[in-house]
């Protein structure tokens, strides 16, 4: 599956993993059109034709203030990929998996 024209124009931030891979975010944030679930889950790993590697993953224990859009994504002072929700929890994303395990809140 690839990215779609609409897709691409919305990628916000990037973070490259390698000269292949990188892990994108997408602004969701006006389209009405998509469910909680799609909009809670705007990060995906592409490569470079856009196609999709992995999208983020359900969390497994997953509370109300988990259905909320990404609105950061970068990585730590330990190198590790991170991502943040409109709510202000923080996350760390598996860059081979995409899963996403709650670290903190940042607001």
């Amino acid at each position: 599956m690839q990215l779609s024209k609409n897709q691409i124009a919305k990628i916000k931030q990037r973070v490259s993993l390698d000269n292949e891979r990188l892990i994108i975010r997408i602004d969701v944030s006006e389209d009405k059109s998509l469910s909680p679930a799609e909009s809670s889950s705007n990060i995906y790993c592409i490569n470079n034709e856009y196609k999709i590697i992995w999208q983020v993953k359900e969390i497994k224990t997953k509370r109300h203030f988990d259905d909320d859009m990404f609105v950061y994504l970068g990585k730590n002072d330990k190198d590790e990929i991170v991502a943040g929700r409109f709510s202000g929890f923080t996350y760390k994303i598996d860059p081979e998996t995409g899963e996403v395990t709650r670290t903190g809140f940042n607001k």
